[in-house]
């Protein structure tokens, strides 16, 4: 019969103990056959209360080690030790223990990206896109970036940055995020650095900029939900800095503290005023009565500042009533006065400003902006209004999109791939609508209009702009897919005619103009 004690012998060699004294096994080998080894008790050992407290103090520091202020996990400092808390000797000969047991504490990665892949896109921020975005001041947030390691603030910004110009310009690293600075890992670690401070309850001016960039980087990566939403977080911010009174600007500090608050609150009105117009969305910010000065800002470049303002003074044509798709109610006369207003509106964009001063990137913005808002005018005219292909007025013909891609493709043909592409999803966006309300009219008008002088090398001038589409967002812009798929869907032929201004822009380099 078989023991239910193993012999000390049988036990060590994990053979089956037979019983007897000795047993058969320890007789075998000439082995004293003992019974001295205390039995285990058998079943799961439940945990010690040191090893248990052992465990929450090693992960409490290990969590503290991550955090730049470890927090105040004690409620009550005052409380007196029970024996439900150890000791601060206890605690410590616990951490020495596991220290020992476990090996150092490995020293927490603060950053994931080095200093020195910040520094080389923006660089190109303060090369190619400051006269785009001339909110942030180049020198002064390397100066912080390399002035403290621990500046989450700084570093949020920046990551947020190098990440809206990789996905602006469509830099190689905004498509292969496998590498390891990434338009999608700047995001990441901007993200990230944000959640090391309390970034929700204090407004600043950073931290207003680290959401606007987030936004250009989520509309730039076609996850356009995702940028509305920064995007009023960006609002929220300028509002709870007061940006949209101009009795808090004139109370700050210093004259570049109020020209940057005018800079950005404009720039929070235009990108909303193009988001909204895009998405059929109600915006929220309105015009206020002051603009940027470029004699009194001594701290930020000016240089851009011309172009800016004239971007400024454009969009305030795009009033609210512009923006939503929503016709007119059935049975509302619309006035005579709001007729002659919107008359007036194309009037006055039709007429070219003066853009001597400007550089050729700043001069392909002023220009599609300026005939994307005549289109969108022109659209609200469509539902608002009588039109006709043979009216006196321009801005209640049916065929002036024709027009409109007609100048666009004028532009387009002396000017660089680099000034186009510079303004990424905004430009893609507003050729898109362009082009997409010429199709209408292709689409749309009578069989004997057809030899309109307006009209004249129109499917041309469409399949140009589609061009240009691929041209500035590459072949998986969501734009040019849709704009493709309805091309397909209306089946218009190629047209004979060649206009003398369409290029075939594949074969143009990048810093050549579109043109032969």
């Amino acid at each position: 019969m078989r023991s239910t004690t193993p012999c000390d012998g049988c036990a060590l060699r994990r053979v089956r103990c037979k019983g007897g004294h000795p047993c058969g096994e320890c007789q075998r080998r000439s082995l004293a056959c003992t019974f001295l080894r205390v039995p285990k008790k058998r079943g799961p050992k439940g945990p010690r209360l040191a090893t248990g407290r052992k465990i929450k103090t090693f992960q409490r520091d290990l969590e503290n080690a991550n955090l730049p202020n470890p927090p105040n996990h004690d409620l009550h400092p005052k409380s007196t030790w029970t024996h439900q808390q150890p000791p601060a000797t206890a605690t410590a000969a616990s951490l020495e223990l596991l220290t020992h047991s476990l090996g150092p504490v490995p020293e927490p990665c603060l950053h994931k990206i080095p200093l020195s892949a910040y520094l080389e896109f923006l660089e190109i921020f303060r090369r190619r896109l400051y006269p785009v975005w001339p909110i942030v001041s180049y020198d002064d947030l390397i100066s912080r970036l390399r002035a403290d390691n621990h500046d989450f603030e700084a570093y949020a910004l920046a990551g947020a940055l190098c990440a809206a110009v990789i996905a602006q310009l469509r830099l190689p690293e905004h498509e292969a995020s496998f590498v390891p600075t990434s338009s999608r890992h700047f995001e990441i670690e901007a993200r990230r650095m944000r959640n090391l401070f309390d970034y929700g309850e204090n407004y600043s001016m950073a931290s207003l900029l680290t959401s606007f960039f987030l936004h250009i980087y989520y509309a730039n990566a076609n996850k356009l939900q995702t940028a509305g939403l920064y995007l009023r977080e960006a609002i929220t911010y300028g509002h709870g800095l007061g940006l949209h009174l101009i009795e808090a600007s004139a109370s700050l500090d210093g004259i570049s503290e109020q020209q940057l608050s005018l800079r950005v609150y404009w720039i929070l009105f235009i990108s909303e005023r193009t988001y909204c117009v895009q998405n059929g969305l109600p915006a929220v910010m309105q015009v206020i009565d002051e603009l940027p000065n470029p004699d009194l800002d001594t701290q930020y470049d000016s240089t851009p500042l011309p172009a800016f303002l004239a971007l400024a003074r454009l969009f305030t044509y795009l009033e609210s009533r512009f923006i939503t798709r929503q016709s007119p109610s059935r049975g509302v006369v619309v006035s005579k006065d709001h007729k002659n207003e919107v008359s007036t509106f194309q009037r006055n964009l039709r007429s070219k400003a003066n853009e001597g001063n400007l550089d050729e990137t700043q001069q392909v913005d002023i220009s599609v902006t300026r005939n994307w808002i005549r289109t969108v005018l022109w659209q609200y005219s469509i539902r608002s209004f009588p039109m006709s292909c043979h009216a006196d007025d321009e801005a209640f013909s049916a065929l002036l999109p024709a027009s409109i891609a007609k100048e666009m493709l004028a532009v387009f043909s002396v000017v660089s791939n680099l000034s186009i592409r510079a303004h990424g999803y905004g430009m893609e966006l507003k050729i898109f609508r362009m082009a997409d309300s010429l199709l209408d009219v292709l689409m749309c008008v009578p069989s004997e209009t057809k030899s309109h002088g307006m009209l004249v090398g129109s499917r041309d001038a469409l399949h140009a702009l589609e061009h240009v589409l691929l041209t500035v967002g590459g072949p998986n812009s969501p734009f040019l897919e849709m704009l493709r798929r309805r091309m397909a869907e209306s089946d218009l032929p190629i047209a004979s005619f060649q206009w003398s201004h369409l290029l075939t822009l594949e074969s143009i380099q990048d810093d050549q103009p579109l043109d032969n």
